[in-house]
């Protein structure tokens, strides 16, 4: 690799860890690693979302990394969370209240009683967490819902609320689908027809988190079926009149003009 090569490198790193809001770094265990739903970046997109700067940390003008060490078993649980002393204290919670709200994948062909050794650092930057501020438009989670919100981490099924989800933007998600669907450029060049499966969590103020694809399709389809679920105002289940975090699963068929959907 000549100089120039590792300069242009150097400064791509540097650029992509100035755009992100409060930078999430995973060293995860090589041999059986713990995959968050969606991957990293969808690790990000939570922080990026769901973080809120203490205030009296602000006040204080205390920034720097969090570490957060866990254990997750075969079956998704997690089983141990530690802090590394260098940690600032105050910083801890508000790193921890997003952390507790990643889905984790399951390995059901291994023993339960088998975890992995992880590692998160969360970087605490005041002048990034601003500008995230801006970008989203709320600087804390409480702005974006009135309503007492359930603050157990737990994630229902749809069927097990007392209030379903609903949709603010439209009069339901496939009418909201139907509106704002765009067959995407390259599946249509190529014929492609077939249907996306997703699922994530709707969290209680509206958003959604832990995105990942379950059934695929080429083409550009996964990202518009994406595209679609972030586009839409979510207004979250209930459970005794509390909003709770939701796992909901949807699927998007792609039907190419002149094709036909293979079963």
């Amino acid at each position: 690799m000549t100089l120039k090569t590792k300069l242009l490198a150097l400064t791509f790193h540097c650029l992509f860890t100035f755009v992100n809001a409060q930078k999430v770094t995973i060293f995860s265990d090589q041999y059986l690693p713990a995959k968050p739903y969606g991957g990293k970046d969808e690790v990000q997109l939570l922080f990026n979302n769901a973080l809120e700067y203490p205030e009296e940390a602000i006040q204080n003008k205390i920034e720097g990394d969090v570490f957060i060490n866990y254990q997750v078993n075969t079956n998704g649980e997690l089983v141990k969370i530690e802090f590394d002393q260098e940690s600032p204290e105050v910083l801890q919670k508000a790193a921890l209240d997003v952390f507790k709200r990643i889905l984790w994948e399951k390995y059901p062909n291994e023993p339960k009683s088998r975890f992995s050794d992880e590692k998160m650092r969360v970087n605490f930057k005041i002048k990034k967490f601003n500008k995230q501020v801006k970008k989203r438009g709320y600087k804390r989670l409480s702005e974006l819902i009135p309503s007492k919100v359930d603050s157990s981490y737990k994630t229902y099924s749809i069927n097990k609320v007392d209030e379903k989800v609903g949709v603010k933007n439209a009069s339901s998600v496939n009418d909201f689908v139907s509106q704002n669907f765009k067959f995407p450029g390259i599946a249509l060049e190529r014929g492609i027809s077939g249907r996306v499966s997703i699922e994530f969590v709707i969290e209680p103020y509206g958003f959604i988190s832990n995105v990942r694809i379950t059934e695929p399709l080429a083409g550009g389809c996964n990202d518009e079926t994406i595209r679609l679920m972030r586009a839409i105002e979510w207004e979250a289940a209930k459970v005794d009149g509390k909003a709770v975090r939701t796992l909901y699963r949807y699927q998007l068929n792609f039907i190419n003009p002149g094709g036909s959907l293979s079963k």
